[in-house]
Order: structure tokens, then C-alpha cells, then sequence
């Protein structure tokens, strides 16, 4: 991961076919695009991936005096992020960097990079087991030991509608992402591996303080309830075909 300096441009307008951006122009030396180091995003962000935007360029000067912002953002190198973005979830915003080929990600949050950097470094390589191609298994109990108790919490509760349905946690095992669902049936042979399950029937004391419902005490105290010991049996019973 790299912390970067960008150019975020202000007066871009257009689409692909005609668009047009004088701060663009003017930071680029009237080049073409492909003629310079940088590489420009859909959310029209002027990067080099390799070092922080110089703000002591004469050109990018120019740029900034008409509008242009310099923004810090989280660049992660993947040269196939459009395969592995969709499947996380990121609380900020975030955008490919791409020209002609894929580079990586940039990231608002340092968070969600740091995430997205060790998630990518999880899914990339995969296995075959039982005719799928999964995540390692290794790489499987690394995602469950790492994803907070209070984030499968949040899921959960997510789902969970007293009295009509329960919720399930489980870890994806092709696309290495930790997902929640409120019925069993719906899940693949890839989708078996279940961290937490909460039951429609599931209530505690003090989610409710004086008539206010207190979702962050329900959450913490949900996750002090989990247990992952049947999310390790699960494991070591779907990979068992791999490892014979």
C-alpha cells in the first residue's frame, strides 16, 4: 500500500467521447494521456502510481490556481481488481486505475486499504477441491481468525428479524468474503462453512435503555456470545478431499 498525493479535477465534463478538462489540460502539458507517467480514474483523479503528485511543478501550480485539489489517498497495486473488488466491501470511496491494462486501487480510507491489500493477498491463489476453485485452506481459517467478533455481530443483526427468522454467518469459499443470510437453504456446497448463527428467538437484557434500543451494547454483546469451533470442523472437513 502506498499513500499517495492525487490531482483531483473540478471542472471535468463530458463522458468518454467528448471529455474535456482544462485543469486536465494544463497539468499534462496539452499531452496525450498515454504520453505521461500519470494515469487519470472515473472519478476524474489525475495519479502516479509510483510517487505523490509534485505540487512544486510548475504545470500542476497552474492546475491547482484554477481549481484543481490535491487529495491524499491509499493506492494498492492489483493487476486484477476487477476481479476481486466487487466482492469487498469498502466504507469510503475507492477507484481502479487502469490504461489499457489494470494497476490497482485508490482508496479514500487508509482502512479500507489496508483491508483491500490483505484481502487481495488471501484470494489470489486458489485451489481445487471437490471441483471448485477455492481459497486455500490455510487462507480460509486466516480470514475467520481476522474478521473482528463484532463484524460478524453486525451481520447478523443485520439479517435477524425476531420471531420470522434467524441469521447465519458464513465465509464464501470462492470469493474469500465473510457473508450473511437469513436461510441455510440458500447456500452453496461453497457456502457451508458457518462462523455464527443467531436464532429468531435470540433476545438480551439491555438492548433496550430507557426506551431507546442500544444497538452498539446488542452488538457487543452478541459477539462475546460467538464461538468459531464449528466454523474449524467445517474447514477441516471440506478440505479434507484436497489434502488426500
Amino acid at each position: 500500500m502506498k499513500k499517495l498525493r492525487v490531482l483531483q479535477l473540478t471542472d471535468a465534463v463530458g463522458g468518454e467521447f467528448d471529455f474535456y478538462s482544462k485543469q486536465l489540460e494544463i497539468a499534462i502539458e496539452g499531452k496525450h494521456i498515454s504520453e505521461t507517467n500519470y494515469f487519470f480514474t472515473d472519478r476524474n483523479m489525475l495519479v502516479d502510481i509510483n510517487k505523490d503528485i509534485d505540487i512544486e511543478n510548475i504545470h500542476i501550480k497552474k492546475a491547482i490556481e484554477i481549481g484543481a485539489l490535491i487529495k491524499t489517498m491509499y493506492y494498492v497495486e492489483d493487476g486484477m481488481f476487477s476481479h476481486h473488488i466487487d466482492d469487498f466491501e469498502a466504507k469510503g470511496m475507492w477507484n481502479g486505475v487502469e490504461y489499457g491494462e489494470e494497476h490497482g486501487v485508490v482508496f479514500e480510507l487508509e482502512y479500507d486499504a489496508i483491508r483491500y491489500e490483505r484481502y487481495v493477498s488471501l484470494v489470489k491463489e486458489k485451489i481445487k477441491v471437490n471441483g471448485y476453485e477455492v481459497i486455500e485452506k490455510e487462507n480460509a481459517i486466516k480470514i475467520s481468525e481476522e474478521t473482528p467478533l463484532e463484524e460478524l455481530a453486525k451481520l447478523l443483526m443485520s439479517k435477524q428479524r425476531y420471531e420470522e427468522c434467524c441469521s447465519i454467518c458464513y465465509l464464501d469459499l470462492e470469493s474469500g468474503v465473510v457473508k450473511v443470510d437469513e436461510d441455510t437453504c440458500k447456500l452453496s456446497d461453497t457456502d457451508i462453512i458457518i462462523i455464527a448463527q443467531s436464532y429468531k428467538n435470540d433476545r438480551f437484557d439491555g438492548a433496550i435503555e430507557n426506551g431507546i434500543y442500544n444497538n452498539e451494547y446488542h452488538i457487543c454483546l452478541l459477539a462475546s456470545m460467538l464461538e468459531l469451533d464449528e466454523f474449524r470442523q467445517a474447514i477441516d472437513k471440506f478440505y479434507t478431499n484436497e489434502e488426500e
